[in-house]
């Protein structure tokens, strides 16, 4: 009996990761912040491109695209950074990369002393990567 409820219970596991969705995770290596994992999920999920970290050692990108399984996508554009004022997180959205892109285009962020509030050539060079 033991043997059949541990079986069932391993067998709901595995039928509800499927229903999640997929996964994706990211680490990035910033200065000045403990190991940093982005993680996206959603019925389908995929990383179009990571910055290469080569063009700060405090600010990282990427852009992500989610799908409800049913064409319905959504393209983030994630910026991490690390500042004096602390560590910014930005989640910018479109319906594709191109929109996306235009989107970044005309970004101003405001607020709190934000290190970058407008597109710079981290997030110029993850949006082309991604529409390759």
């Amino acid at each position: 009996m033991r043997n059949k409820l541990v079986a069932a219970v391993f067998a709901l596991l595995i039928v509800a990761a499927f229903a999640w969705g997929e996964q994706v995770q990211t680490p990035f290596d910033i200065l000045g912040t403990p190991y940093l994992v982005v993680t996206a999920q959603a019925e389908e999920a995929e990383v179009l491109a990571t910055d290469d970290g080569s063009g700060s050692s405090s600010k990282r990108a990427q852009v992500v695209k989610l799908s409800d399984g049913a064409g319905k996508e959504l393209v983030l554009l994630l910026r991490v950074q690390r500042a004096p004022g602390g560590l910014f997180v930005d989640v910018i959205g479109d319906a594709s990369v191109a929109a996306l892109t235009s989107r970044v285009i005309d970004l101003e962020i405001t607020g709190v002393d934000h290190p970058s509030p407008t597109k710079d050539a981290i997030d110029t060079a993850v949006l082309a990567a991604a529409a390759e």
